[in-house]
């Protein structure tokens, strides 16, 4: 968080994508940790809550759908598709 302040206060360009998507993994991964904590450890595995999260911060920042395929080439794990892409198109508009 507080590399996404100093990036979008700074008057250099420094960019906004790396700490979103940072941001996006963080809360991704706190909810994948209630959501394991809740159910008693029987949940998904929690890269894929932290992978749904940047996805999520990602789209919503950018207004772009290009954030899904970023994600796609990075992690190289087509395994999680449908839940990035709904995520993605959710938050996009």
């Amino acid at each position: 968080m507080v590399l996404l302040i100093l990036a979008l206060s700074m008057p250099l360009p420094v960019g906004v994508l790396i700490p979103v998507l940072v941001v996006g993994a963080s809360f991704g991964r706190m909810v994948g940790e209630a959501v394991n904590f809740g159910s008693g450890g029987n949940s998904l595995s929690l890269g894929i809550y932290a992978i749904v999260g940047t996805a999520a911060m990602g789209s919503g920042i950018t207004h772009t759908l290009s954030i899904t395929v970023l994600l796609f080439e990075i992690t190289g794990q087509l395994n999680f598709a449908l839940p990035v892409i709904v995520c993605t198109i959710y938050t996009y508009d």
